[in-house]
């Protein structure tokens, strides 16, 4: 089954959903998390992605980005993709 994202309006105000690669190849305004590891002496933990990725491919990014899931919160899709990456 394809990823559905949260489609949103300026104000964060769920519209509605749809498929991902779609989404993002449409630029359509949806909810995205984005999240920073910190070491303790300040540095940060960022990752090189792909070259051959659809979406920021080659380019240096935060430590993880993703998207909530219909019904869950910010923090419980940080927590799982979190997990997933580490």
């Amino acid at each position: 089954m394809s990823e559905q994202l949260i489609l949103v309006d300026t104000q964060d105000v769920q519209i509605g959903t749809m498929e991902k690669l779609t989404a993002h190849k449409l630029g359509v305004l949806h909810r995205a998390i984005s999240i920073l590891l910190f070491h303790p002496d300040g540095r940060i933990l960022l990752q090189l992605r792909g070259k051959n990725k659809y979406h920021g491919g080659g380019r240096w990014t935060t430590t993880t980005c993703s998207h909530p899931r219909v019904d869950e919160s910010n923090d419980a899709a940080a927590a799982r993709r979190l997990k997933e990456e580490m």
